[in-house]
């Protein structure tokens, strides 16, 4: 078995043959990753953290990903390779729409800098927490 134990699929964890949905499944344990700041599954011990995607679900994403998005990762990280988008550009096309109609809606705006990292978020945020107890 090759590959990183935190986004192998499920198929290849089993040892049975890859294939380009394998790489979506992986894609949509990326996308997790970088909406929630933590991969779906991570467990004690690589082997638990393999095991765990064949068999359990991933946690639900947070209300504050937008609804159709969060459908759009959950269908990448079906178990069964058949449940998944059928193409990688499937998977583009809808980012696409999903990505046109939050423009439309006003929700989404293009900024000439690239986002900060969730783990730096969560420091300043952890910081300015720390900041505003240390006034009392």
């Amino acid at each position: 078995m090759t590959g990183t134990a935190t986004y192998l699929s499920p198929e290849q964890a089993r040892g049975e043959q890859t294939t380009p949905a394998s790489d979506l499944y992986s894609l949509g344990a990326v996308a997790y990753a970088c909406l929630t700041g933590e991969p779906p599954f991570v467990r004690d011990t690589q082997t638990s953290t393999v095991k765990a995607h064949v068999e359990e679900d991933p946690p639900m994403l947070p209300l504050t990903v937008p609804a159709p998005l969060r459908r759009l990762v959950t269908s990448l990280l079906r178990k069964d390779p058949r449940h998944r988008p059928t193409s990688a550009a499937a998977v583009a096309g809808a980012a696409e729409r999903l990505l046109a109609a939050e423009q439309a809606a006003g929700r989404h705006r293009r900024s000439s800098r690239p986002p900060r990292p969730v783990a730096r978020l969560r420091h300043r945020r952890i910081r300015s927490h720390a900041c505003q107890i240390s006034a009392f």
